[in-house]
Order: C-alpha cells, then sequence, then structure tokens
C-alpha cells in the first residue's frame, strides 16, 4: 500500500525524486560558479542599516531603470 501511495503521489507531481537531477545540478552550478577564495569579513553586516544610504534623487535615470527592473524580476518571481 505504501508503495501504491509514493507511485501515485509521483505520478500527480506531488513529490520529486532530486535523486534523477542532482547530476545535472552538480554539473550546472560546476559550470556556472566558481569559487576564487574564501575570505574572512572585516566585521557585521547589519542588514538592518542596509539601504538606508541609499540617494533615489542622485540616481541617474539608467540607474533607476535597472534597479526598478531587478524588484520587478523579483515580485514576477515571487508571484509564479
Amino acid at each position: 500500500m505504501t508503495e501504491l501511495r509514493t507511485q501515485v503521489r509521483e505520478d500527480a507531481n506531488e513529490t520529486v525524486k532530486y535523486d534523477e537531477y542532482s547530476e545535472s545540478i552538480r554539473s550546472m552550478l560546476d559550470k556556472h560558479i566558481g569559487g576564487v577564495e574564501i575570505q574572512e569579513s572585516k566585521g557585521a553586516y547589519l542588514v538592518g542599516n542596509m539601504g538606508k544610504d541609499a540617494s533615489p534623487e542622485e540616481m541617474s535615470d539608467d540607474d533607476a531603470r535597472n534597479k526598478k527592473d531587478v524588484f520587478t524580476g523579483r515580485i514576477t518571481k515571487m508571484i509564479e
């Protein structure tokens, strides 16, 4: 009965066998991500303060358009 439930879940795309994709994911990561070295941080990143020093008034039109496209892309991915 357990095997039947497992098969039904797979047929209904409710579960994914990640083992089938592990090799392609590994090769994709190896192809697109290359680390040169790891460096220790020289301090702490205060996440609460990030973005507080941004001045949209001082941005050029191209910079503002690029930032808008980044945010729009993130929101679109979250909605999908």
